[in-house]
């Protein structure tokens, strides 16, 4: 039952106790109301809250065909709109963008397409994670391939990134190519080029959607928290955001946002629930390791 959704359930009360109750609160007013000089209680003030999504990352966030935003980031973003009584509004932008527009004022809150790390964290204010990620598999469907070891001496394309593990660290007779983006592995894979591609599973997810005859397999190599970013130094903020958040699990709310957005690509089985804070988040990829993975690349 969500924030604004309790008035019934008090109403029926005080029939039930034949009005010796006092009257409930009405429903705005039991959202709560923040000072006007904080970042949430201009929000409350404008009416609005503002988040910035990338314009085309699905499941994340999208268009649909009649341009409306659909996706995991508008869910969450109309629950935490929710929970400060305001309307959601939401701006799609390139993915390398949507954190820029909460640092310049165009957004109140971003929902970026890259994991929490320990550097990020360091420079960016991020709620709790509201979903959990792993680096997978790609491959075409009826593949033979179930997991990595099933990759020896094959030919795989990898996205490089700082969060990645390297597959050729596992199974070291693996050849990886590298690419530029994880659409551009979905083309190699699709054409034979490639025995299978490599990224977080939200990456993928992505590419699944738009290109038929492919499908994510393989064990979970590792794990990334995507939060929501609040303007920098909002601890405040983003406390509130992460009680919303926790409201959320608690009433199951992910089971229907993960089954809707998540499940027609990794239904067996749903993600759980994040229950990792931010910092918890950013310590499965420290500073230090990052950096030295950026040294031995160079």
């Amino acid at each position: 039952m969500g924030i604004l959704r309790t008035t019934a359930a008090w109403v029926a009360t005080v029939a039930l106790l034949g009005g010796c109750v006092a009257a409930p609160e009405a429903a705005e007013e039991r959202v709560p109301s923040f000072s006007a000089d904080s970042l949430l209680g201009a929000i409350q003030e404008e009416g609005e809250l503002v988040a910035a999504i990338p314009a085309s990352a699905p499941p994340l966030s999208f268009a649909s065909r009649d341009g409306a935003p659909r996706g995991l980031a508008v869910e969450v973003g109309r629950w935490i709109a929710e929970g400060l009584g305001v309307e959601a509004s939401f701006v799609m932008a390139p993915e390398d963008d949507v954190v820029g527009m909460v640092a310049d004022g165009r957004a109140d809150i971003a929902f970026p397409s890259a994991p929490i790390t320990s550097a990020v964290l360091r420079e960016i204010t991020f709620s709790n994670p509201y979903y959990l990620g792993h680096q997978r598999l790609l491959v075409a469907q009826g593949s033979p391939v179930r997991d990595v070891y099933d990759l020896a001496g094959e030919k795989v394309c990898s996205v490089p990134a700082p969060t990645e593990v390297p597959l050729d660290s596992i199974v070291p007779t693996v050849e990886v190519v590298e690419a530029v983006t994880a659409g551009d592995c979905a083309r190699s894979v699709k054409r034979g080029e490639v025995a299978a591609g490599t990224a977080s599973d939200l990456a993928l997810m992505g590419v699944v959607s738009k290109t038929e005859g492919l499908e994510i397999t393989g064990d979970q190599l590792n794990t990334q928290g995507y939060g929501v970013v609040l303007a920098s130094g909002a601890s405040s903020a983003a406390d509130f955001v992460d009680r919303l958040l926790a409201q959320a699990r608690a009433e199951d709310l992910y089971l229907d946002w993960y089954a809707r957005w998540v499940g027609p690509y990794i239904a067996d089985p749903l993600p759980d629930a994040p229950k990792l804070s931010a910092e918890e988040a950013a310590t499965l990829f420290p500073e230090e390791t990052i950096e030295e993975e950026e040294t031995i690349e160079e």
